[in-house]
């Protein structure tokens, strides 16, 4: 979150920097998430 305020007040350009710096994958695309577990409907009903 953050990173999000440092683009806000700072722009785009700058929260990446600070983002490579720390080693951070920065993804723009909110359905790219590389921890999320894919759940269907027949494994809510077990």
């Amino acid at each position: 979150m953050s990173l999000a305020v440092v683009e806000k007040v700072y722009g785009r350009e700058a929260a990446e920097r600070r983002a490579k710096g720390a080693d951070y994958i920065w993804s723009g695309d909110p359905n790219n998430d590389p921890f999320a577990v894919e759940i269907s409907k027949t494994e809510l009903n077990d």
